[in-house]
């Protein structure tokens, strides 16, 4: 019930205006349903608190690319990355920038950037190779991509994330 939770967080804030986690959970309702200029309107409340804060940086850096603003977006999620340097969800961000305008070669070294040793990190990495390749119509690199994926969930017994590999997968294939 995102519209419950938007009108309860702007209720909550209209008594507590500088309370941080309502502005952050608003801000990312607003992400998560598209509504990308309240998204930056309480993304940059967020940013006036705490202005050193990842989080903060990176919800400006998602609402602006939602607007279609990528060089802004770029921006945002680079301070991110100046707040805590080696940030996976940052360089995964500037690389989707980057292939959104076709500039591959800066979205792949964005996606190298972003890779980490954890399984989770490594499977999501593994999840946007796959998403590069098939963009670029590298059909056969994105099945192999889908398929290492697929192989890391189910050894995680992550049944759910393995299916919609699968399903990405089947796509691929017809």
């Amino acid at each position: 019930e995102y519209s419950q939770a938007v009108e309860r967080y702007n209720l909550l804030l209209q008594l507590y205006p500088d309370d941080y986690p309502a502005i952050n959970n608003l801000a990312y309702t607003y992400i998560y349903t598209r509504q990308y200029a309240e998204a930056k309107v309480h993304a940059s409340r967020l940013k006036a608190i705490q202005p050193d804060s990842w989080y903060a940086l990176q919800l400006m850096g998602l609402a602006c690319g939602g607007l279609g603003e990528y060089e802004e977006a770029i921006t945002h999620f680079q301070e991110a990355l100046q707040a805590s340097p080696g940030a996976f969800w940052s360089h995964v961000s500037i690389g989707l920038v980057h292939a959104i305008n076709q500039r591959w070669p800066e979205a792949w070294a964005e996606l190298d950037e972003s890779l980490v040793r954890g399984v989770e990190q490594n499977a999501i990495r593994i999840r946007f190779t796959a998403l590069f390749h098939t963009a670029r119509g590298n059909l056969q690199k994105a099945a192999v991509s889908n398929q290492e994926a697929v192989r890391l969930f189910r050894s995680r017994e992550d049944f759910s994330a393995e299916a919609a590999e699968l399903r990405s997968l089947s796509r691929l294939q017809m």
